[in-house]
């Protein structure tokens, strides 16, 4: 769900209400979406061949990969009962390195 800013709290500050509207976007978020860099280098990529898919697979590859290991970190969270089931993004990093070596990728 986006947030209108003009909907937010009157008493927050910039920095938080920044924060705020952050946190309500699906797409936009890196709290939401992990996989945020690989996204907007597929429109980028879209963007610099007029749209030629073809051109692109290899970044479309790569973001599907994220999205399918994202999406099993977050069920083995899940089954885990592991909260957040998806990671805060300042330690993303880290828990991947874990997954990488407990998953043997």
């Amino acid at each position: 769900m986006n947030r209108n800013p003009a909907d937010l709290p009157k008493s927050t500050t910039p920095e938080e209400r920044k924060n705020l509207i952050e946190l309500g976007s699906k797409q936009k978020s890196a709290y939401n979406n992990p996989c945020i860099k690989e996204q907007e280098l597929s429109f980028k990529c879209l963007d610099e061949n007029n749209y030629d898919k073809t051109a692109c697979e290899h970044i479309f590859a790569n973001y599907s990969m994220c999205q399918k290991f994202w999406q099993r970190v977050k069920s083995d969270r899940k089954i885990n009962q592991i909260r957040p089931e998806l990671p805060w993004p300042e330690d993303r990093e880290r828990i991947k390195k874990e997954y990488f070596k407990k998953w043997n990728l």
